[in-house]
């Protein structure tokens, strides 16, 4: 209903302040990260269970695999989970229908999150800016609110961490996947 919206738009606002004040810090080389050891599938499944609501008013088929108490990382708990929500929140708001999986698992050394939807997809041929600030999609900038700073606080936080940021996709129109991997411990 109205109360619904009302709320989604205000988390919106919140996550675009969270994101603008985030930006200014990494700029200015003045994110400070305090690591402690940290269950990530926990980490995963709250930062995915806030999103739930829109992927529900968008009608969208919403799974969390998050594997709470199997896998830990060394990290900072607040930025790992605006950077989760960013990755989230993004395969939802380019998804128009379909689904939304998140994923959160241990592989060897390291744990991956990967989020993957059959939204917009990514055009074919290489897509170096696509974790570059203010870059947003030509195909849905009209569509779709949004400020193009979410995959380049993600990349920035998960390179802070030790990890590397990628995303593949088949192709316009085709869905794509976003994941990160981070050293385990």
């Amino acid at each position: 209903g109205v109360l619904e919206k009302i709320r989604l738009t205000a988390d919106d606002l919140v996550d675009t302040v969270e994101n603008l004040i985030d930006l200014k810090k990494i700029e200015e080389g003045r994110m400070n990260y305090k690591f402690e050891k940290l269950d990530f599938g926990e980490l995963v499944e709250k930062s995915a269970e806030e999103l739930r609501p829109l992927a529900a008013v968008r009608k969208l088929d919403f799974s969390v695999e998050a594997g709470t108490g199997k896998f830990f990382v060394k990290g900072d708990r607040d930025h790992l989970r605006h950077a989760v929500h960013n990755l989230i929140d993004n395969a939802v708001k380019y998804t128009p229908r379909g689904f939304v999986r998140v994923r959160a698992e241990k592989t060897g050394w390291e744990v991956i999150l990967s989020v993957e939807d059959s939204g917009i997809g990514i055009k074919p041929g290489p897509s170096p800016l696509l974790f570059e600030e203010f870059v947003r999609d030509e195909r849905v900038k009209s569509e779709i609110r949004g400020s193009g700073m979410g995959l380049h606080i993600v990349k920035s936080v998960v390179e802070a961490h030790g990890g590397k940021i990628w995303a593949e996709s088949k192709g316009e129109g085709r869905g794509s996947v976003f994941s990160f991997s981070l050293p385990s411990v």
